[in-house]
C-alpha cells in the first residue's frame, strides 16, 4: 500500500540569491512540466521520486540518449508526473515546480545528478542544502521558504500523485509509459528505443502544407520576411 506524505514546514536561514529567477504562480507550479516538442510523435510520461536512486541512474543513463536521438529531434517529448516517495523528495518536487517549466527539468537534472549531497544529509542540513540549490537555481532565501510553505502547492501535488497511483497503477518509480507500454526500473536505452521506432514510424508525416509555402524565386514567405527585418537597423 502506498502512504502518502504531505511536507512539513520547516524553517530556515534565508540565503541570498546571486541570480533572480521569475517565480510562477502556484497555478503554473501544478501545470504540465514536459521537454521536446508539443507536437511531436511520442510521448513519454515518467513517474519518478527525487530521492529514487534508480532514478537519478536513469537520467544519468538513458535519459541522455532518448533526449539526443528522439526528444532534440523531435520525434518524442517526456511529461513529467512527479511521484514523491518520501517527504524529502516531495519538497524537492515543489521546489522545482516553483520555478516553472522554463527551468524545471534543469532543475530535476541537477538535484538526480547530485542526489547524493542532498537527498541523504542529515537532519537540518537537508533543508538548507535544498535551499542552496534553489539559490543556484535563482530563488531567493524568501521566495524559497515561500515555496516549501505553499500549501495550495503541496496539495495539489499530493493530488496529482494520488490520482496517478490509482489511474496508472503506480507501484514503484521510476514508471514510464509509452503509448500502452509500461517500463518500469532505470532500463537500458534499447528497452525505450524498441518501444519508441515502432511509434515514431507509425505516426502520420507531416503535411506540406506545414511547411511556408515557396515563392517563385525559390524563396518563402518567411524568408522574405527576414530579409526584410535584415533591412532595418
Amino acid at each position: 500500500m502506498i502512504r502518502y506524505i504531505l511536507p512539513v514546514v520547516v524553517l530556515f536561514t534565508a540565503l541570498a540569491s546571486p541570480a533572480r529567477a521569475e517565480m510562477v504562480s502556484t497555478e503554473q507550479a501544478l501545470g504540465e512540466m514536459s521537454v521536446g516538442k508539443k507536437d511531436a510523435p511520442v510521448t513519454i510520461y515518467a513517474f519518478e521520486s527525487l530521492t529514487c536512486p534508480h532514478c537519478a541512474a536513469f537520467h544519468a543513463g538513458a535519459y541522455k540518449q532518448i533526449r539526443k536521438v528522439y526528444i532534440d529531434t523531435g520525434k518524442a517529448r517526456i511529461v513529467y508526473r512527479d511521484f514523491p516517495l518520501d517527504q524529502r523528495a516531495f519538497l524537492a518536487s515543489m521546489v522545482a515546480r516553483c520555478l516553472g517549466p522554463a527551468k524545471y527539468s534543469t532543475m530535476v537534472d541537477t538535484l538526480f545528478a547530485n542526489q547524493r549531497t542532498w537527498a541523504y544529509v542529515g537532519g537540518n542540513k537537508f533543508v538548507a542544502t535544498l535551499g542552496g540549490y534553489a539559490r543556484l537555481a535563482g530563488m531567493t532565501g524568501a521566495e524559497y521558504e515561500k515555496c516549501i510553505r505553499d500549501k495550495k502547492l503541496a496539495q495539489g501535488l499530493f493530488n496529482q500523485r494520488r490520482d496517478d497511483a490509482r489511474k496508472f497503477n503506480i507501484r514503484s518509480t521510476p514508471t514510464f509509459i509509452i503509448g500502452k507500454t509500461r517500463i518500469e526500473g532505470a532500463q537500458p536505452f534499447a528497452a525505450f528505443k524498441a518501444v519508441i521506432d515502432p511509434l515514431v514510424a507509425a505516426a502520420p508525416a507531416k503535411k506540406a502544407s506545414d511547411k511556408p509555402a515557396p515563392k517563385k524565386d525559390g524563396t518563402s514567405k518567411k524568408d522574405e520576411s527576414g530579409k526584410k527585418d535584415a533591412g532595418k537597423q
